[in-house]
């Protein structure tokens, strides 16, 4: 949040950097809205080289304070603008006192969102918990059935992708950057499970937990890293598990590939912090995800009382909305009747 005086006031009005963000965002506002601003800031100029910070009696002043106090929330992109700070009353009210400020609220950025999993579970809840919020987030899913769907809300696309494909994750954040911008933020969610004993599970089964939960992440990394790195900022958001750090019978390869996430982003995240890209690792126990109810896949206690997948989408929301100086590496997340 960015504060000024009144007396800076002309500052920001002038400040070319400001005012161009300001113009950045007033892009989907109406041509009446437009010109009103922009009529505000010539008056504004002009006026306040005539009028003090104890002006009490200057009826054009305290029209032109009420009319440039707004707000403009766009429904889908969630950008907004705000100034307030003039005083409430009749004529002879101060507009503004010494311990007065303006006080201008930068637009919440839209940000284009990168999710794999994201056709249920986990993935699911944080597309629409993001999209809520109005950024652009792009469900990347091996079930989604095409690369869109006209049910979803404008700022939902889909993608159908196999993570395990490396061809075609390039091709697919290609054509995001291309056609949408830049991806700001990665969330690799996808993910598959196996409840079995170690020396019962066939090579197939453990070859494909190894290469969603593990190289699916690495290789929409490595996609991503070169349009980041080229901005000289990013976020990547990985989501590993409780069994990523402590051993869990009967998921020994789930575990490993879990472990693996954790150790890439140990490692990884060094290597980016200097380019401006942060990575974080979430590590959640159970959920109440399709998981659980599918074939013989039963979780082995009171599925009620594990945490939901919107509460895990809350702590990502979270996550991207702090600054850039703060670094979440590792984030733990047990369900109370998992505590151990």
């Amino acid at each position: 949040m960015h504060y000024v005086g009144l007396t800076d006031f002309t500052n920001l009005m002038v400040n070319t950097t400001l005012w161009q963000d300001i113009r950045h965002h007033l892009r989907y506002f109406s041509g009446c809205d437009l010109l009103l601003f922009s009529l505000l800031k010539i008056f504004f100029l002009h006026i306040l080289l005539l009028i003090s910070r104890t002006c009490t009696h200057v009826f054009l002043t305290h029209y032109l304070l009420s009319v440039l106090i707004f707000y403009y929330e766009i429904t889908e992109e969630r950008q907004y603008i705000i100034f307030t700070g003039y005083k409430k009353g009749l004529f002879g009210e101060k507009l503004l006192s010494k311990n007065n400020k303006w006080e201008v609220r930068g637009a919440m950025q839209k940000k284009n969102v990168v999710v794999t999993g994201g056709a249920r579970g986990l993935g699911h809840s944080v597309t629409r918990r993001l999209a809520d919020e109005g950024m652009k987030v792009f469900s990347l899913d091996i079930r989604h059935e095409t690369n869109d769907d006209t049910r979803s809300p404008s700022n939902i696309i889909q993608y159908k992708l196999d993570v395990t494909n490396p061809s075609d994750i390039n091709d697919v954040f290609q054509c995001i950057e291309k056609n949408y911008g830049p991806i700001e933020i990665l969330i690799n969610n996808a993910g598959v499970y196996s409840l079995i004993n170690y020396w019962e599970q066939d090579y197939d089964d453990i070859s494909r937990i190894i290469d969603v939960n593990l190289k699916g992440t690495l290789f929409c990394i490595r996609s991503v890293i070169p349009y980041m790195m080229s901005r000289g900022s990013g976020r990547i958001i990985n989501i590993s598990s409780v069994a990523g750090i402590r051993g869990i019978p009967k998921v020994t390869a789930y575990c490993a590939s879990k472990y693996g996430v954790i150790g890439l982003g140990e490692a990884l995240a060094q290597e980016l912090l200097p380019h401006g890209i942060l990575l974080n690792t979430i590590c959640p126990g159970a959920m109440d995800t399709p998981l659980w109810h599918e074939g013989d896949i039963k979780y082995p206690g009171d599925i009620r009382k594990v945490m939901t997948p919107d509460d895990v989408a809350e702590l990502v929301y979270f996550i991207i909305s702090q600054k850039n100086n703060i670094l979440y590496k590792n984030i733990i997340l047990f369900p109370t009747n998992e505590w151990h």
